[in-house]
């Protein structure tokens, strides 16, 4: 009879190490009460494979490291190799998606290592700086399930940093204006300008200084196209009127 999964215990801690996408930084202060209540449940091993003379973690990061910082020993079974990634399989806490950026740039991936530096830069949420900067087919806008997918997967990719930069500065500015600018629509749309004939967005940028107490918040990126090409043509003479948002329609 074959054993399957037996349950190991042991306090070399210097036996593992965390998988390439292992998103901790530090151990959960929830987890490290649960560990210093309860210990370490044999429900609840971590899982590694065996790589040579060392373990490599495959589930259980945040519980190893909170394990480690008490000094209480680890509970572990030895698994087959799956080719999953950690976010695949039902951890201790939810992976989000700054979880998700934080493992790849770790591991070396320089699209996710822009991400982060671009979420650290502009102080956007993680998901709407993915969904300016992410590649995309020509007939998506926004930021659809396949980019997501991506995402999660290790597979994003950067389209244009030039125009990502761009995009950042606009929204950077005009958050101090507005106060849903770092909204995903309203990012949405500032991207979508950027893009368009004829936006400047130096002109965007004091226009809005002078007259963005005018914006109102809007459902969708058509409709603050529009907004925007109000306050981007206010008090504008005739020959210098830009339209935005039939720049758009087309």
């Amino acid at each position: 009879m074959k054993t399957v999964n037996t349950i190991y215990e042991t306090s070399e801690y210097d036996l593992f190490k965390g998988h390439a996408l292992n998103r901790v930084e530090k151990a959960k202060p929830e987890i490290l009460r649960s560990l210093e209540q309860d210990g370490f449940w044999d429900a609840h091993p971590i899982h590694v494979v065996k790589k040579w003379n060392h373990y490599v973690i495959k589930e259980g990061h945040h519980r190893f490291a909170a394990a480690k910082q008490l000094g209480i020993p680890v509970k572990f079974v030895i698994t087959e190799e799956d080719g999953k990634l950690p976010q695949e399989y039902i951890p201790e806490t939810r992976w989000t998606p700054r979880d998700i950026m934080v493992s790849y740039s770790d591991a070396g991936n320089k699209h996710y290592k822009y991400l982060r530096k671009y979420v650290r830069t502009y102080g956007l949420p993680v998901h709407v700086a993915m969904c300016i900067l992410a590649k995309r087919k020509e007939s998506e806008r926004g930021c659809g399930r396949s980019n997501a997918y991506g995402f999660r997967n290790g597979k994003l990719e950067i389209q244009n940093y030039a125009l990502g930069e761009k995009v950042g500065e606009v929204i950077a500015h005009c958050a101090n204006i507005v106060p849903y600018a770092k909204s995903k629509l309203f990012s949405g749309a500032i991207a979508a300008a950027c893009k368009l004939e004829g936006f400047d967005p130096e002109r965007f940028m004091s226009k809005m200084t002078s007259h963005g107490q005018l914006m109102d918040k809007q459902p969708d990126i058509m409709s603050y196209i529009a907004e925007f090409e109000r306050i981007y043509n206010r008090n504008c003479r005739r020959g210098d009127i830009v339209p935005l948002s039939v720049f758009y329609r087309n």
